[in-house]
């Protein structure tokens, strides 16, 4: 099977669905570009210990390919909420037509983590 039947098969398997990958392998960032339609959500795990921020760049290719980057916001990940509000406004900023798409990964609580202030989402609740 030569790579372009390949890319095409993939396309057509995958069309009207939606695709994880992970920002920190730009080959697999890359392999999204190439071989997913346009319009394809791509959600952009946070992965424990890694910069949000390092998301940003590939959400930016990944739109600029005609595809619907998703990153995650996963709340047991976030140090501060300073943190939280800057990685939302690079987003805003990266990604102006994007229509605010992100996916918050919570458990929703009343009250706020005065447990610990420093982690105020450590336990996953926002």
């Amino acid at each position: 099977m030569t790579d372009a039947i390949a890319a095409f098969s993939m396309a057509e398997m995958l069309r009207d669905y939606s695709i994880e990958v992970s920002p920190h392998h730009s080959k697999v960032v890359d392999a999204a570009i190439e071989r997913l339609q346009p319009g394809t959500e791509v959600f952009l795990p946070w992965i424990a210990g890694a910069n949000p921020m390092d998301a940003v760049g590939p959400a930016v290719l990944l739109q600029r390919a005609g595809l619907v980057p998703v990153p995650h916001v996963c709340a047991r990940h976030i140090e501060t909420l300073a943190q939280l509000e800057q990685f939302a406004a690079r987003l805003h900023l990266a990604l102006p037509s994007n229509n605010e798409r992100l996916m918050i990964i919570t458990r929703v609580v009343r009250e706020w983590n005065t447990a610990n202030p420093g982690k105020p989402c450590a336990d996953g609740r926002l």
